[in-house]
């Protein structure tokens, strides 16, 4: 009887609630205890019954604990497993991703697809529709298989037809295991119409920039044109012109000595008219010098360079030093032009605003580039990367900026306050010079 009841409380334990199988072990005990007591046994016997079913009641217990000990500890795991589900969705319904599900063969077993994908199931978890199945499934596929054997995959794109409209696409994969993926599938195809639009304008701007460097070349080369020009009618008329007078003054001053004394009003006169003519002279020769030097033409940019630092040197007093250094290829009339002008810019800075006691100019030429730097002693300032600075010194930066532009090169300035100032201008030979 005590066995059949172990057996009936195994099952209830199982069954029924912790209750109703305490219920049913104490009704068993009492059932056993009525029977000890209506069919009274022998002494010895009546010990081993009541011992017996002591032990029933032990190994009662132990059942009924060991079963609802393991209930308790699948309710447990049960509880922990929907907790990490919860957090899972709230963490995926979190995402602006499309998460999908996939087998090893590529099938896509589930989809998690968000709203702003243009779906109306919102965040649900569903089984996919064969259209939307087939077209993910293909798109997919190797970056399943990837992930399966381990390579690394950081993103893949693709075009996905959904709600009718093509969306630009980026995939990720994760392996689950190794028959599973989960892909989480992000629309990009704002980010790549804005990508597309930036490189629209990186164009545009390109273009626009290249346009205005070819402008400034043009505006370069009619300016030393018209240099030129204008170098060639000062020394053609003007310059003919006041040689002629000054020959005719000086004839006119002999036949007026050879009747007036050497202190007469008239002599004086035209003596002083004579000075006058050599200074307008020597002041037209300056002109067409600050024009158009002819060295620059005749000997070319280092002695074109040497003449005008001297030149500067005895007007302002300051120390100059021409060098080069390397063999200075034949340049372009445009580089020549181009250079000399930045370097009679730079100077004009420095005697302008650095206060210097010596500048040098250090022309470097090998066959791909031509490097000019021009470095004094001076005061020095605090360059303004970006930035347009006001005043003459501000325009002399600007003007020098643009004239290398102008020839395809680029100009470094750099200068500290207190340590002087170099100027470096770099200009590329590489195939034929625009």
């Amino acid at each position: 009887m005590m066995i059949f009841g172990l057996a009936i409380v195994l099952l209830a334990s199982l069954l029924f609630s912790q209750r109703s199988t305490i219920v049913l072990i104490a009704a068993n005990t009492l059932g056993c205890l009525a029977v000890a007591w209506l069919f009274p046994l022998p002494h010895p016997f009546q010990q081993l019954f009541l011992l017996t079913l002591g032990a029933y009641v032990i190994v009662a217990g132990l059942i009924v604990l060991s079963v609802w000990h393991r209930r308790l500890l699948e309710q447990d795991r049960q509880a922990v497993v929907r907790a990490s589900e919860a957090r899972l969705r709230a963490l995926m319904d979190a995402l602006p991703d499309m998460v999908a599900h996939l087998s090893a063969q590529g099938e896509l077993l589930s989809v998690r697809i968000p709203e702003h994908f243009g779906v109306h199931n919102g965040y649900a978890v569903r089984p996919p529709g064969p259209a939307l199945a087939e077209e993910l499934r293909a798109r997919l596929e190797s970056g399943v298989q990837q992930a399966l054997q381990g390579h690394e995959l950081k993103t893949q794109e693709f075009d996905l037809p959904l709600a009718g409209r093509v969306l630009t696409c980026e995939a990720r994969f994760s392996r689950l295991n190794s028959q599973e993926v989960l892909a989480a599938i992000r629309d990009i195809t704002e980010r790549k119409q804005a990508e597309a639009q930036n490189m629209q304008l990186l164009r545009e701007v390109s273009e626009h920039r290249e346009q205005l460097r070819q402008l400034a070349q043009r505006l370069s080369e009619v300016q030393e044109a018209e240099r030129r020009r204008l170098a060639n009618e000062l020394h053609d008329q003007v310059g003919q012109n006041l040689g002629a007078l000054g020959l005719n003054l000086s004839i006119i001053r002999g036949q007026v000595q050879n009747h007036c004394p050497e202190d007469s009003p008239l002599v004086k006169r035209l003596s002083d008219s004579m000075e006058l003519v050599e200074q307008i002279t020597e002041r037209i020769r300056n002109v067409m010098s600050e024009l158009r030097p002819m060295v620059l033409d005749d000997y070319g940019l280092v002695d074109g360079l040497e003449w005008y630092a001297g030149r500067l040197a005895v007007r302002s007093g300051l120390r100059t030093h021409v060098s080069q250094e390397g063999i200075l290829p034949e340049l372009p009339d445009t580089v020549v032009n181009g250079l000399f002008r930045i370097a009679q810019e730079a100077l004009a800075n420095v005697v302008r605003h650095a206060e210097a006691q010596q500048v040098t100019i250090q022309i470097e030429g090998d066959p791909g580039q031509v490097c000019m730097t021009i470095t004094d002693d001076g005061c020095g300032f605090q360059p303004r990367r970006g930035s347009r600075e006001s005043g003459e010194n501000g325009w002399g930066l600007l003007i020098m900026q643009e004239r290398a532009v102008a020839i395809g090169g680029q100009v470094e300035i750099r200068s500290t306050p207190g340590h002087g100032t170099q100027v470096k201008v770099t200009i590329p030979l590489k195939g034929e010079h625009p």
